[in-house]
């Protein structure tokens, strides 16, 4: 696959994953279990704007879900954000710096 992600493997990407696997694999990448020792730290810093700081990283973590579901649209390719990364910048390093950064 070129970096540039122009989508030249030979067919389009198969849906193999049904939406309750998705579903699942996707609250557990973003809970994890740092989410139960998250919680007391906050409430120790924030007090009783808990909630608060906790919606206003939902809307974040929204807006990026929203960016993310539009370049995937624009770059229908299965390296993520590594091709994000490439289109825009057009820096290979940049792109596989992040691409790393984004499995570990």
């Amino acid at each position: 696959m070129d970096p540039g992600g122009t989508g030249d493997s030979g067919g389009p990407l198969n849906r193999s994953l049904g939406l309750p696997l998705l579903t699942l694999y996707g609250l557990g990448n973003i809970l994890g279990a740092g989410i139960y020792v998250l919680i007391g730290k906050v409430a120790g810093f924030a007090g009783s704007s808990t909630t608060l700081a906790f919606l206003i990283a939902m809307a974040t973590a929204g807006v990026t879900a929203l960016s993310y579901m539009e370049l995937s649209g624009r770059y229908p390719v299965s390296a993520s954000v590594s091709v994000y990364t490439h289109r825009a910048f057009g820096r290979r390093w940049l792109s596989t710096t992040i691409g790393l950064a984004m499995v570990f």
